[in-house]
């Protein structure tokens, strides 16, 4: 488990900054009237908590939750839905820095450069091709130096 206080919400996106070298801090959007921001990953699962100031309408957050669903890949739970999908929230540049929330154009963008580094081919294209040539063992190895690096104070994770 991971969670990050205040991360930063990207309009256009890491590629986008890259680019044009500008810092993380002009493209970071700001919530107004929430008292605190979370990014919260649980294995693979990543959310977004805002806790709200409690002087704020209901109407602004509604205009919030609209805006973000349309701009951010990010799904709203609801107290009258019982079942969700989870979606891919970030891109594979992206992955290990659950402190960066990107848009789903950034994604988009983000998942352009994987393909050109790839020589054209996506990154399912590129997850076949893994498969057929690592095996399960292999596979499961690089998993956990993975893991070992992103939570190296986590005892759970084995040697």
């Amino acid at each position: 488990m991971y969670v990050l206080h205040s991360p930063h919400i990207l309009e256009n996106g890491i590629i986008y900054l890259k680019k044009r070298r500008n810092s993380m801090t002009k493209d970071t959007i700001k919530i107004k009237r929430a008292d605190h921001v979370f990014s919260i990953r649980f294995g693979s699962a990543m959310f977004l908590v805002v806790l709200w100031n409690k002087r704020i309408y209901s109407s602004a957050i509604d205009q919030f939750n609209t805006y973000f669903e349309n701009r951010y890949p990010y799904k709203l739970l609801k107290p009258d839905e019982s079942e969700m999908t989870l979606n891919r929230v970030t891109d594979s540049l992206n992955c290990f820095q659950p402190g960066i929330i990107q848009s789903k154009k950034a994604m988009v963008a983000a998942d352009e450069e994987i393909r050109e580094v790839l020589g054209g081919i996506n990154t399912f294209e590129t997850q076949d091709q893994w498969d057929q040539n690592w095996s399960e063992e292999k596979q499961r190895e690089g998993r956990l130096l993975i893991d070992r690096y992103i939570f190296p104070d986590n005892k759970r994770i084995q040697k």
